[in-house]
């Protein structure tokens, strides 16, 4: 089992979607299925049901996705703390915005991060009340990227 395939489990559980998962992290929708249908394989079970109008969690897979995204968290968390030892400043902020500020104030904001920290990448979420709060009430780890930011203006 490898953390990669943990991932793809995750993002697709996350996203409800092996199609949304493919586009989010940037591999085709048969590399999910495939790599999804691999961990089933290793551990002996279905993790997701299958069919014509759409994709379940099996209870097995409901009581492994805890584990899944913990394990997930500290790979992350080793990462940081890495980076942290070699006094690098990098990482990724993912920010729930709503629409109207993330064209109007965000910008400037993410101009300066930029300028200070420029292998911090900035991700934002944009939604309305109710569904900032949903994912905010789920974790931040729940948030799906909707979009990558970076912007360079020429001041």
């Amino acid at each position: 089992m490898s953390l990669i395939k943990y991932q793809i489990f995750s993002t697709v559980m996350m996203l409800k979607s092996f199609t949304k998962a493919a586009c989010q992290l940037g591999l085709t929708q048969s590399a999910v299925s495939h790599a999804v249908s691999s961990l089933e394989h290793d551990l002996g079970f279905a993790l997701i049901n299958r069919d014509r109008s759409g994709i379940t969690v099996t209870r097995e897979g409901r009581i492994l996705l805890p584990s899944i995204n913990a394990v997930l968290q500290m790979d992350k968390n080793v990462h940081q703390e890495a980076s942290a030892i070699l006094g690098i400043k990098k990482g990724v902020v993912t920010v729930g915005v709503f629409n109207s500020i993330s064209r109007h104030l965000l910008p400037k904001i993410i101009h300066e991060m930029d300028q200070r920290y420029p292998l911090v990448q900035v991700r934002l979420y944009e939604g309305n009340y109710e569904t900032i709060e949903q994912r905010l009430t789920r974790g931040v780890k729940s948030f799906f990227v909707c979009k990558f930011i970076s912007v360079r203006t020429d001041d």
